[in-house]
């Protein structure tokens, strides 16, 4: 008896419409796309909740709405604070 085994091709990925860190007004990201769009991490996120931002709860889903992550980050000071 032979074995009958169909090589697996992998499927080509679709090409990555993400535009790092572009944030559009009019658009609703979930926080995983949020976090790769800005390239920051859970400590970072945690970060911008604490400050301000704010985020929406869709069942499970956490989302940012792009108009308030524009203005969260219109709040914020044009230089960082220095730390002594």
């Amino acid at each position: 008896m032979g074995t009958n085994r169909t090589k697996r091709v992998a499927r080509p990925k679709p090409a990555e419409v993400v535009s790092p860190g572009v944030i559009h007004r009019d658009e609703v990201y979930t926080k995983i796309e949020f976090m790769r769009r800005l390239g920051i991490d859970e400590d970072a996120w945690k970060g911008m909740k604490k400050r301000g931002l704010k985020v929406r709860y869709d069942g499970k889903r956490v989302c940012v709405l792009g108009w308030e992550y524009l203005e969260y980050l219109a709040g914020c000071p044009e230089k960082p604070r220095r730390t002594r």
